[in-house]
């Protein structure tokens, strides 16, 4: 899943990458939004018998919502009435089918998994991330666009290059890293983010070019060392884990609930955490990036925490 949504990326870099070179942003928008329907009438055409349940259900699992559950506690509530065992099956249960029971057992299932402490910790995690470590990457654009003087298509073609690389980062954990411990590598991921945040604050201050290495090596070297790293050590971990943790017959919901928790706080809390720091203590904006180098320090800072 991951290579297939790697080799989508690139495709979408390379023809995104044309699009915001020399096309009017209203096109850019029309083609994002064609594609988006595109999708989804193929996710519309997904038949019922694509989520058939085909797990075996072994007793144990107490978050299942199957009406071969309800009957068995049906049967088990007469039995402690001390009903006669002969007719107990020999008497139908009636199901209990429908949007309203479903709707109801699937809530009770999803709030107990939400109860287990491998799950909470790890929203927690996620949240406080968020807070504690602002994103800035809308102003890095626009410094690598207005400062550094680097074309649109040029910027596509480095995110094309996170994505390749991003494609090894998965062939070398399924290789190598697939048996150590998520939080060593959740701990090793950490520690590389502080040395990409100081190397960030260094190009924002121009050390590269006393140090005699070029903006384009620069920028080509930490994205593809970065983006494979980022993959290896925290985004394939963090998913193989959430794989791991989700209750069985509620897989995909709890699967969602937390690539969601931690998109929610990449996308919404950490860029709105660093717009709430630059415009309440900064001031930068796209035309005044004098100040650019602060926000990479409460990065670097932030990283650290």
């Amino acid at each position: 899943m991951y290579l297939s949504t790697g080799f989508g990326g690139v495709a979408g870099c390379i023809f995104g990458g044309l699009m915001t070179q020399y096309s009017h942003p209203k096109w850019v928008f029309f083609f994002y939004s064609f594609f988006g329907i595109f999708v989804s009438v193929f996710a519309c055409r997904l038949t019922a018998e694509s989520e058939l349940d085909k797990v075996v259900d072994d007793g144990k699992s107490y978050a299942s919502t199957s009406q071969e559950d309800y009957e068995f506690r049906v049967r088990r509530e007469r039995i402690l009435n001390r009903e006669d065992i002969a007719s107990i099956n020999e008497r139908p249960i009636p199901k209990r089918e429908g949007f309203c029971f479903n709707l109801k057992k699937n809530c009770q299932a999803i709030g107990r998994a939400l109860t287990m402490r491998e799950i909470y910790f790890i929203v927690i995690f996620f949240i406080a991330q968020g807070f504690i470590s602002p994103s800035f990457d809308d102003f890095s654009y626009f410094f690598l666009l207005n400062v550094i003087h680097i074309s649109k298509f040029t910027f596509a073609l480095l995110v094309l290059l996170g994505q390749i690389c991003h494609i090894i980062g998965a062939l070398i954990y399924k290789a190598w890293c697939r048996n150590v411990d998520t939080r060593w590598m959740i701990f090793f991921a950490m520690l590389v983010g502080i040395l990409g945040a100081f190397l960030n604050f260094c190009f924002a201050k121009r050390w590269n070019l006393d140090w005699g290495v070029s903006d384009m090596f620069f920028l080509i070297f930490t994205d593809t060392v970065f983006s494979v790293v980022s993959v290896i050590l925290f985004s394939l971990p963090i998913l193989a884990l959430f794989a791991k943790i989700t209750p069985k017959r509620i897989e995909g919901t709890i699967f969602a609930f937390l690539t969601g928790t931690m998109n929610f706080s990449r996308t919404i809390i950490s860029p709105n955490v660093g717009t709430f720091i630059n415009h309440h203590f900064v001031g930068v904006n796209k035309k005044d990036l004098s100040r650019y180098s602060t926000l990479t320090l409460i990065s670097l800072i932030s990283s650290i925490l």
